[in-house]
């Protein structure tokens, strides 16, 4: 019979290695709200997954692995749409997570591109849940579950 301190163990090894992700790739959101509304704004991403951004590539372009996420807001004679997807090229100059410019255009046409270089932050703020709230659950029950077996405590 495997002891508390064995259940712990295995199971805060289990929620760390379910929490690791690769080096070499990041994951974004990719949608388009012309066929999707979820993907408009506010964002709902809790029917859309996240792709891989490493499984995707365009021949023509010189960088093979995408190393950004990107957010493109188009308005266009008073329509508004959002396009989510993975980025190759960092049409910014900055470097430090996140950076934003504007474009305008003839015939009513608006748009702001948003550049970020971490796991899903093409979507809305506060849209992924840290990893130590996902352990919470974990631990009471482990805690429960030993108090079950210990009625004394």
């Amino acid at each position: 019979m495997a002891t508390f301190y064995q259940i712990v163990l295995g199971l805060t090894a289990l929620i760390f290695l379910g929490t690791l992700h690769s080096a070499n790739c990041i994951h974004c959101w990719d949608c388009n709200s012309a066929y999707d509304p979820r993907c408009g704004d506010p964002f709902d991403n809790h029917s859309i997954a996240m792709v891989d951004c490493s499984q995707m590539s365009y021949p023509h372009l010189s960088v093979k692995e995408a190393t950004l996420c990107r957010k493109s807001t188009q308005l266009v004679n008073g329509n508004v749409r959002v396009v989510r997807s993975c980025g190759w090229l960092n049409s910014s100059n900055e470097d430090d997570g996140k950076s934003c410019f504007k474009r305008s255009g003839s015939q009513d046409v608006f748009l702001t591109h948003c550049t970020c270089f971490a796991d899903g932050c093409n979507g809305s703020p506060g849209s992924l849940i840290p990893t130590f709230v996902l352990t919470i659950p974990v631990l009471l029950t482990v805690l429960l579950f030993s108090a079950s077996l210990n009625p004394f405590c």
